[in-house]
């Protein structure tokens, strides 16, 4: 499902045309602000991840930038599918869902669909930060 969403943003398909509906940076500030809300996809590098009793908090870069908030329930589901929480440091993700500015940005994530790997760190010829 990913791959062909993917496919389709790349080739500018359907939905993918409206720039409403473009990969917003994870640095792109004012972007999120506007779009506060709405639904997103936000595309940044893991900077951090903090444990809590119910949720994980994935930090992505810069320092202020937009967190992605993930049930711990779906720790395990992430990790069946290559994308372990503890290796999201330093990776580049896409997240999806509805962007919520009262504390900051963030996007809850329910399904483990709602994340990918964007750009994996440790590619040929990329260096981890």
């Amino acid at each position: 499902r990913l791959a062909m969403e993917e496919a389709a943003r790349e080739a500018g398909l359907g939905i993918w045309r409206d720039p409403e509906f473009a990969v917003i940076q994870s640095s792109n500030l004012a972007e999120l602000r506007r779009r506060n809300g709405r639904f997103v996809v936000i595309e940044g590098m893991v900077r951090r991840v903090g444990f809590a009793r119910s949720r994980l908090y994935l930090e992505l870069a810069p320092r202020d930038g937009p967190t992605v908030v993930v049930a711990r329930k779906l720790e395990k589901a992430l990790a069946r599918e290559g994308r372990s929480v503890d290796a999201l440091i330093g990776q580049t993700i896409r997240a999806r869902g509805a962007l919520d500015a009262r504390f900051g940005p963030r996007i809850e994530v329910a399904d483990p669909a709602m994340i990918e790997i964007a750009h994996r760190s440790d590619a040929p010829g990329e260096a981890k930060p």
